[in-house]
């Protein structure tokens, strides 16, 4: 297997409110979308624009998704 290095920023922040609020408030807003359409839709694109629009509906505007 093929070792590969990648490069990570880290940032902290300080908040009033508990842990489990912010956690909470977090997966809000994290997408969970149906697996099984969303692959089928994955394998019936036919182009990069076609998957970046599946990809792009999906993750919604904090590029996030959970599977």
């Amino acid at each position: 297997m093929a070792t590969r290095q990648i490069n990570v920023e880290r940032f902290s922040l300080t908040s009033s409110k508990i842990f489990q609020d912010i956690v909470a408030a977090l997966e809000e807003k994290i997408p969970r979308p149906e697996m099984n359409k969303f692959f089928k839709d994955v394998a019936a694109s036919r182009t990069d624009d076609d998957l970046k629009r599946i990809v792009h509906d999906v993750v919604g505007p904090a590029d996030l998704m959970e599977r």
